[in-house]
């Protein structure tokens, strides 16, 4: 059996543009992403992941607890940055109107990325 990359293939969302359609495939990909999560925990029961990521982790962090969590502070601090960069973003592609699809204050989106 062949495996499909998650990467390869994508949702196809051109038939979903109901708030309600989104809101429950939202919900969906939410519940597939936490059977993932849930997936790979030692007491799941489940056989997707084939070994144990809690003990993966804890051989990865040894005897450097100290030093995990400085890199986990650091990760935060990054992801954050990150997080506040691509709403801005965001925020300026909406407020001037250069999403497809999405009407910001200025009105319907006649401009293209």
């Amino acid at each position: 059996m062949a495996e499909v990359s998650p990467y390869a293939v994508d949702l196809d969302w051109s038939d979903i543009d109901d708030p309600a359609e989104i809101a429950a495939t939202v919900a969906d990909l939410g519940r597939a992403t936490a059977t993932m999560h849930a997936a790979a925990d030692d007491s799941s029961g489940h056989s997707l992941v084939p070994f144990s990521t809690e003990r993966a982790i804890d051989a990865a962090i040894g005897a450097d607890g100290e030093g995990f969590a400085e890199l986990l502070v650091d990760f935060a601090h990054s992801y954050g940055a990150r997080a506040r960069a691509d709403h801005q973003i965001f925020v300026d592609l909406f407020r001037n109107d250069r999403i497809p699809g999405l009407q910001g204050p200025a009105g319907p989106s006649t401009a293209s990325l």
